[in-house]
């Protein structure tokens, strides 16, 4: 049973009752992995080595690894009576097999199988056979066994990201028994094998950032083709629809204070960054006992009452919410686990809530969220039947926060070389249901911006940018969000900001240009600098002096002015080889 109580000195007291809802559901499986070795006798030590579990930063928790373990003796046993009197020979076939392995793991199985033979006295040949001798080929047995770990500490060993070590040996101990001269011969070969499986949850992430990242966001001058939509123009009024799309990222991350406290509010402990989960600022309390912060309410049943604020509240000794009088700080979502269990330090399974309460999920996730900077939340929870101790730790990152900061860029192709092009936006609504508000931007084959237009069209919000195809027929271009001049994704107002990411101020600040929204681009040639620009043909009209005489001036567009659209030709051209 949970009760819970925030106290905010910013706004008002709520007192509410929720129920923790577990991260968990049924374990998923990973592997076995498996090691093994078969030979002659007496071989070993060895190492079998297998990989060990990986938690992928957190979104994954071990809860269990089972070690399934195999023994075996094979081989031939040959006997043979030089007594003088009938006897009964008992050749036993086996070896002892020593498995050892992290977090106490020990196991020393003899797997062994015997032959008896009734022999008559001794026949006067040494040949293991006739009526005194014997041989038994293919006798062979296996011993198998399991061991299950469940217990954080027993686990540890297990996770990582590189391998975990077990040793195993084998000796020979075939033997016969029987009448006092025989002779025997043993061939013994022993096989030992694990096979590792770990059993797991998911943690939920509701983040998926920068994963949703496009191909065509950001322009690679060693890879314009592949770091930008291509587009064939093979006639005039093509027409491009494309998407500023929204993003998911991490949100604010709150640095936790975690207390524990006694029937009268008293802190009896206390901790700032000790969680095994998060980004290293949340707060843990592990192996939480009676007289450590388990209360006995007097009437049959115990519990834990449970202070999460932000620091530096309860620094000054007070949880309140408040350090000096004046709000913590902190914001964001953080979720508190709290795990039960027994006397050996595992895990209660299915515990039951005293008093008819129940069965609990164990362990019980809740989650909250700071919002104003000045929180400080009570959690009080009534132990289940059996629970010894308690582990208590605080994930603070959980959050997620919607961006827009999306920038398309595209390659123009099969475009007529030197001739004058306008891209236009010509229809586009946004998320708020108005015109899609956009920048574009004219770049060359270095990735240096060269013109950049914004919402220069007499319809609201709508761009149309005039460029100069290349010479080999290209043109490279960028749309983003209105106030995105430099076509990163950053609003503009953000590109000198000094502003901290440190979680004393929320991890997350939203740095995107503002816009997300769906556009239509109209590609069209026009006439604008040269006058004479066809899809059939390319350049100006003129007799070869005349183009000669301007080219000579430096008016690449031969509209007779030498002006900044002639040297916009020049930085889009430079550098190309015409063939």
């Amino acid at each position: 049973m949970l009760n819970r109580k925030t106290m905010t000195t910013m706004g008002a007291v709520a007192a509410l009752a929720c129920a923790g809802a577990s991260f968990g559901g049924t374990p998923l499986s990973e592997g076995p992995f498996s090691a093994s070795h078969a030979a002659t006798t007496d071989w070993g030590p060895l190492d079998f080595v297998v990989p060990q579990f990986d938690e992928m930063g957190g979104d994954r928790i071990l809860v269990q690894v089972q070690i399934d373990w195999n023994a075996g003796v094979a081989g031939e046993a040959k006997v043979e009576s030089l007594d003088l009197m009938p006897s009964v020979i008992t050749a036993t076939l086996a070896a002892n097999i020593h498995l050892d392995g992290p977090s106490g793991f020990s196991e020393n199985p003899m797997p062994s199988d015997n032959r008896m033979f009734s022999a008559s006295a001794h026949d006067g040949v040494n040949d293991f056979g006739g009526t005194s001798g014997a041989t038994f080929p293919n006798i062979a047995a296996n011993e198998s066994g399991a061991t299950t770990l469940t217990n954080p500490v027993d686990l540890a060993p297990f996770i990582g990201a590189g391998d975990v070590t077990f040793v195993a040996e084998a000796m020979a101990m075939s033997t016969a028994t029987g009448p006092g001269n025989v002779i025997q011969s043993f061939q013994t070969d022993a096989s030992a094998g694990i096979d590792v499986t770990y059993r797991y949850l998911e943690v939920p992430k509701l983040c998926n950032y920068p994963a949703d990242v496009e191909p065509n966001d950001a322009c690679d001058p060693l890879n314009i083709t592949e770091s930008c939509s291509n587009v064939d123009i093979a006639e005039c009024g093509k027409y491009i629809d494309g998407k500023l799309e929204k993003r998911i990222a991490q949100g604010c991350e709150p640095d936790t204070y975690l207390v524990l406290l006694d029937k009268l509010n008293t802190i009896v402990d206390k901790d700032d960054n000790g969680s095994n989960k998060g980004n290293g600022w949340a707060s843990g309390l592990f192996g939480i006992g009676a007289g450590t912060g388990i209360i006995d309410n007097g009437d049959g049943t115990n519990s834990i009452r449970i202070g999460v604020t932000g620091r530096a509240d309860g620094l000054d000794g007070v949880f309140n919410g408040l350090f000096q009088n004046a709000a913590h700080g902190q914001l964001g979502k953080f979720t508190l686990y709290v795990t039960f269990l027994d006397s050996e330090g595992n895990p209660l399974v299915n515990p039951i809530l005293p008093q008819g309460g129940g069965i609990s999920e164990n362990p019980v996730a809740y989650t909250d969220e700071f919002i104003t900077g000045a929180e400080a939340f009570y959690i009080n929870y009534t132990l289940p039947q059996g629970t010894v101790t308690v582990d208590v730790c605080i994930d603070n990152v959980i959050a997620c926060e919607e961006i827009r900061e999306d920038v398309d860029f595209f390659c123009l192709n099969n475009l007529v070389p030197l001739c004058d092009y306008c891209i236009t936006q010509v229809g586009g609504i946004d998320c708020e249901c108005i015109p899609t508000a956009t920048a574009m931007g004219w770049f060359d084959k270095s990735c240096q911006l060269i013109l950049k237009e914004q919402g220069n069209q007499p319809t609201p919000g709508y761009t149309q940018l005039c460029v100069v195809a290349d010479a080999n027929g290209r043109v490279i271009f960028a749309i983003s969000g209105a106030n995105d001049c430099n076509f990163n994704g950053i609003h503009d107002d953000h590109e000198t900001t000094t502003e901290s990411r440190a979680p004393i101020e929320c991890a997350f600040v939203d740095w995107g240009h503002g816009v997300a929204g769906c556009y239509t681009l109209c590609v069209e040639v026009t006439g604008a600098h040269g006058g004479q620009g066809t899809t059939s043909g390319g350049g100006a009209s003129g007799d070869a002096a005349t183009m000669q005489q301007a080219l000579d001036r430096g008016d690449l567009n031969m509209d007779g002015v030498t002006n900044t659209a002639d040297l916009g030709i020049l930085i889009g051209n430079f550098g190309w080889v015409t063939p």
